[in-house]
């Protein structure tokens, strides 16, 4: 069952490199879905490993801009 979605690493890739091919699909893919144009803004929500591979991925689609915006939560007070 697993061994439909498992993919063995070609030899001539590295370790660093094979851990990079899913967020990068991810990031693609969320660009691919955006239907971004040349010249546009685009906001991106977070700037972990997916994020900062979105706002490479719309700038290489052609936005002109790009807004990271990190979410950080915060405990309620107890008052």
């Amino acid at each position: 069952m697993f061994l439909k979605i498992v993919h063995k690493i070609p030899e001539h890739m590295s370790y660093e490199l094979a851990a990079l091919v899913e967020p990068t699909a991810v990031a693609m893919h969320s660009i691919k879905l955006s239907n971004l144009k040349v010249d546009d803004t685009v906001a991106v929500f977070g700037a972990g490993p997916i994020g900062l591979l979105t706002i490479q991925a719309s700038f290489l689609a052609g936005a002109k801009r790009y807004l990271p915006l990190i979410v950080r939560r915060t405990k309620k007070s107890s008052n």
